[in-house]
């Protein structure tokens, strides 16, 4: 069977630049129809570099980006993070990654200990997951960003009106994607039973609460393997 572009679902984007254009582009290479509706404006908050860590912990990307002037300082840590994103931000400063895990936080904390480290320095968002407690590691976590709702437009609201498939690449942005869906004029419940859902993780997936029409889960928790399942689902998202 062969799909005609005009079948296609639309790709909505929700994840705050500079990430959301990254995506965009990549979906609009693949031939996908893309709208970008980032669900948060990333915005830096000041912190003082801590004394007694001996490595770095990173889940986001933007926990870099936002490092400010205390980056020179973080160079002389091993890094250990949480998809191939926040590495490849990492090493573009010129820190030192010496593992980049494809699951969570808990795996890139089991490398480091690992590898012998005990007290690690966990750069991370105003909102962010709290880790479990280990008897051989003491973490310091310091917030250096927040990730700040922005409202949805009625030109927004229109498009959410219609079938789609979204991309959710965190549990913070389900959170948000869903009281967008709770609160916004137009926008009830029963709209979400139109939408296919690509989440980043099976984390990211558990905190939907709303009758979306699917769920799918990324294979690996980066943009490709998303934008891959994207695309079937744009494709066969008509029936």
């Amino acid at each position: 069977m062969v799909i005609k572009r005009d079948m296609r679902l639309p790709l909505i984007i929700i994840r705050p630049e500079p990430g959301a254009s990254k995506t965009a582009s990549n979906a609009h290479i693949m031939g996908l129809a893309v709208v970008k509706i980032p669900s948060f404006a990333i915005t830096p908050m000041d912190w003082t570099m801590p004394k007694g860590v001996d490595s770095l912990l990173l889940g986001s990307a933007n926990a870099v980006r936002h490092a400010g002037a205390d980056l020179p300082r973080l160079k002389s840590l091993p890094v250990y993070a949480v998809g191939k994103a926040t590495a490849k931000a990492a090493q573009a400063v010129g820190l030192d990654v010496r593992f980049a895990g494809a699951t969570d936080l808990e795996e890139a904390m089991d490398a480091l200990a690992a590898d012998g480290w005990s007290k690690p320095l966990r750069l991370c968002g105003a909102q962010h997951t709290v880790l479990q407690e280990r008897v051989e590691m003491t973490v310091t976590t310091i917030i250096n960003y927040a990730a700040m709702p922005r409202s949805l437009s009625a030109e927004q609201i229109e498009i959410f009106k219609q079938p789609a498939v979204i991309l959710v690449h965190s549990a913070r942005a389900m959170q948000q994607l869903e009281t967008n869906f709770c609160d916004q004029d137009g926008l009830t419940e029963s709209i979400a039973t139109k939408h296919i859902i690509i989440a980043i993780s099976q984390r990211t997936a558990e905190y939907a609460t709303l009758p979306w029409r699917h769920m799918a889960v990324s294979q690996s928790p980066n943009d490709s393997d998303m934008l891959k399942l994207a695309e079937k689902f744009c494709d066969t998202g008509h029936k």
